[in-house]
Order: C-alpha cells, then structure tokens, then sequence
C-alpha cells in the first residue's frame, strides 16, 4: 500500500511496479511466489514521496491467514558490508639496474608501494638513477565495487589489474 510510487522485488523478482505519483492505493503483486517456511528470501522495496499522505506499508497473506503487515520477526536487514581484513604482506619487488631489464639486482617483498627515495636508493645494490622496478602480485579489494587506481612518479609508470593496463 503506498501513495505516489513504489516497487517491490522478492528474489530479484519485480511483483510490484507502480513507480508513478498517486493517491493511497493498496497494490497487489502481479504473482503470487511460492516461499518455503524458515528460508530467507531477498525483498527490496523502493518508495517515493510527492505531496501528502505518505503512506508506505508491506503486508502480506499466508496460507491460512489474513492480510497483515509483514511482522519485524519475519524481515532481517540486508548485511552490510564488512570490510574485508586481508591478511597480506605487500607485493614482491625486483629491482634492476639499467632501463630495460638489464641487471636484477634484488628481489624482495616490499610491504606497500609508497616510496619517495629523492637521491637515496632502493636497495644497496641498486643504481641512484637508472634502476627499473617491478612490484607484482595480488591486490585485496575491502569493499565490492568499482575501484580507480592512481600511480604517482617523477618518471615513466605502468599499471594493470586483471591483465589491463
């Protein structure tokens, strides 16, 4: 029951579609699902307000039962996310002297990629100026969704995640 608009889905499946402004109206599904007692089932309802009388209301009918709203016993929140705690140690690191390659110097987990050597030097073995290094290895995301990387260097600099770059 809602006035002005509202859309429901129960598995991903859309039941109710009336996503238009209008008086308190009690819309019924465009199907009855089959649910299977003690099984949690995603639901989704959307709900927008134009001008007075917001009323948004989930009721249902049970076998055997009259028309109610749905009880808080029977609704659980959707999970949020957690972030995921990774248990990783960086990215292994090889280091060469010269611009293509040339000399590998060291090999190494590096613990992040967060480096400002100014005049210093990555490792004892490894050239001040004219040194190449390779970071590889697996990245972690904590949240599901779109990412956006970003490189910062006072040189040339190449990335790729899933084979792109």
């Amino acid at each position: 029951m809602s006035d002005d608009a509202v859309r429901l889905w129960v598995n991903d499946i859309l039941l109710i579609d009336k996503f238009t402004s209008h008086p308190v109206t009690r819309h019924t599904a465009i199907m009855t699902i089959a649910l299977t007692a003690g099984q949690k089932y995603d639901i989704r309802m959307e709900y927008f307000e134009v001008d007075t009388n917001a009323v948004a209301q989930l009721l249902w009918t049970q076998p055997g039962q009259e028309e109610e709203v749905i009880p808080t016993t029977q609704l659980y929140p959707e999970p949020i996310p957690v972030p995921v705690q990774g248990t990783g140690t960086g990215l292994l690191a090889r280091y060469y002297n010269g611009r293509a390659f040339d000399e590998l110097k060291v090999i190494r987990t590096d613990t992040r990629v967060a480096n400002t050597w100014e005049t210093g030097v990555p490792a004892s073995d490894v050239n001040a100026d004219d040194f190449f290094v390779r970071w590889s290895g697996q990245v972690q995301p904590r949240f599901s969704g779109e990412y956006k990387f970003y490189a910062i260097s006072d040189a040339g600099v190449r990335l790729w995640v899933k084979g792109e770059g």
